[in-house]
């Protein structure tokens, strides 16, 4: 009687242990996937809602769409894409993600061109200015940093590359003298500390280097506005306002 009891008391013993080790288990793993998933889109693929931006997609509501530039970078939950898109005059243009990886971007989604010191994209027909760059990094275990070289294009040309991840905003760009410098400008929500190009007066714009096919249309009701460290993306706002 004595050694059943004692059995019993090891069986015993031993289910706990189990039931504690399981407890444990499925806490850490909720702990890590609430950290993974955090803000992310719960019940929908948005690429495939916005036909993976096929041709470009222009949003007037800047900070939606860099909502939607973030979120549809993701799939079930998981890191799909890389997505990128372009502060222009009219607004934010999402580019489409149809070659882009889990790990890279790509900047020629949409034909563009470079001249007078700019950068111009061409989308439905218009030429539009580039005044800021941003592309996300989904993928948890990537370098959160700006990649030397690859996120610094255009820096010469004063554009600013913004890189979006989990956690952070970063602000890469090259100073005066050529060097490639990356900022954390805190979460990655901190929008309103991006910097644009001052968008040239559409009158000084020599388009006469763009290819035939390039539509020669450009804003005429542009109106150059210098954008500093704070402001810019209320400015576009205030500009693209129906």
């Amino acid at each position: 009687m004595k050694s059943t009891i004692k059995k019993f008391n090891a069986q015993w013993h031993l289910a706990i242990a189990q039931f504690v080790l399981i407890a444990l288990t499925s806490c850490s793993e909720q702990m890590f996937q609430a950290r993974v998933i955090d803000n992310q889109p719960k019940d929908r693929f948005l690429s495939a809602t916005y036909n993976h931006f096929e041709g470009g997609v222009l949003f007037k509501d800047v900070e939606f769409g860099l909502k939607v530039l973030w979120e549809a970078s993701f799939k079930n939950r998981q890191a799909y894409k890389e997505n990128l898109g372009f502060f222009v005059p009219d607004g934010f243009l999402i580019l489409p993600n149809k070659g882009n990886t889990i790990k890279r971007s790509r900047l020629d989604a949409l034909p563009n061109q470079t001249g007078n010191n700019r950068l111009f994209v061409q989308f439905e027909g218009r030429v539009l200015q580039v005044l800021g760059i941003i592309h996300t990094h989904p993928d948890i275990y990537s370098v959160r940093m700006p990649s030397p070289g690859n996120d610094y294009q255009y820096g010469y040309l004063g554009i600013h590359n913004y890189v979006m991840d989990h956690l952070d905003l970063f602000d890469a760009y090259k100073d005066s003298g050529g060097n490639e410098v990356y900022e954390r400008l805190g979460s990655r929500n901190a929008i309103s500390r991006i910097v644009l190009n001052t968008p040239r007066d559409p009158a000084h714009i020599d388009l006469a280097f763009l290819p035939n096919d390039y539509a020669r249309e450009y804003r005429s009701d542009l109106i150059p506005v210098h954008t500093g460290t704070q402001g810019a993306i209320s400015w576009l706002q205030a500009v693209n306002k129906p």
